[in-house]
């Protein structure tokens, strides 16, 4: 017990004692430094940003060039869980696909990360039976709130995440 109340009297004390010059200027390159993304409502730019990158998905899934889709998934496509080819295999069942790009949510922050999700609705049409299939969910996007992020591939917004499925 006594211990922990020395521990805590030295760590206050030596919290509350005055910065030399040089610890002044360690505080300034981190304030300077703190240059972060933080929370932004939906109207943001950012998120417009962010729908727009959704936007140019499924404009590429549309025009069946599944490639550059999966380009748009974090980790240069490796985040949509399967290689190009089974990218491109998950539209194959479908005679047509056509996507409605709802509003952004929120921007959210989590993990060093910013969130945002936007909703989509899909009406398709399977080649097989010719069946008609309303579905709809979100595409879920991500990137670092740091703008300097030494990770190229975190300073944009990619899709981490699709939940589109048929509306019950």
């Amino acid at each position: 017990m006594r211990r922990s109340i020395l521990f805590a009297l030295l760590a206050t004390a030596a919290c509350s004692r005055s910065h030399s010059g040089s610890d002044q200027g360690a505080n300034a390159a981190t304030v300077a430094s703190s240059n972060v993304r933080g929370p932004e409502a939906s109207t943001s730019a950012s998120a417009r940003e962010a729908r727009s990158v959704v936007v140019r998905y499924f404009d590429l899934i549309e025009h069946h060039d599944y490639a550059g889709a999966r380009k748009l998934w974090g980790h240069g496509g490796a985040d949509s869980g399967g290689d190009a080819k089974a990218f491109a295999a998950i539209f194959a069942p479908y005679a047509m696909y056509e996507p409605t790009v709802g509003e952004p949510t929120d921007v959210h922050v989590a993990d060093g990360m910013q969130y945002v999700n936007i909703g989509t609705t899909v009406h398709a049409k399977q080649a097989k039976t010719g069946k008609i299939l309303d579905q709809q969910g979100p595409v879920m996007l991500r990137r670092s709130i740091d703008p300097d992020s030494a990770d190229t591939g975190d300073r944009d917004w990619t899709i981490w995440g699709v939940d589109i499925r048929t509306a019950h």
